[in-house]
């Protein structure tokens, strides 16, 4: 089993069935807010409580605090960047007489 140091994912690079496992980090889901008047995108494990995000209710744009978003509301403004660190493990070269290479080796990966 090894984690992934950008993503923090973890996984089994050969699975049970033998077959090998080529992670690839997703990138960061970044959400739009307006905090102390400024609007900004900021990583989804930072956004606070107190910002604002626009949602739809009913169908229309809603300003609302995080903390007081409703289950039925639908988020709107996030993007996405590319995650710093990621890891591709996907091949570029694939030759079955060499180990292919990977990607990206990004932060890399800790054994546990």
């Amino acid at each position: 089993m090894v984690k992934c140091n950008a993503c923090g994912a973890t996984y089994e690079p050969v699975l049970a069935d033998g077959t090998r496992y080529f992670h690839a980090c997703a990138p960061a889901t970044r959400r739009r807010v307006m905090r102390a008047g400024a609007p900004m995108d900021v990583p989804l494990d930072q956004v606070q409580p107190t910002d604002t995000i626009t949602v739809l209710r009913a169908g229309a744009p809603v300003p609302v605090l995080v903390s007081a978003i409703a289950k039925d509301d639908v988020i709107v403004g996030d993007t996405t960047a590319p995650r710093p660190g990621a890891r591709d493990e996907n091949v570029v070269q694939v030759d079955v007489t060499k180990p292919g290479i990977a990607k990206a080796d990004g932060a890399g990966v800790t054994k546990l």
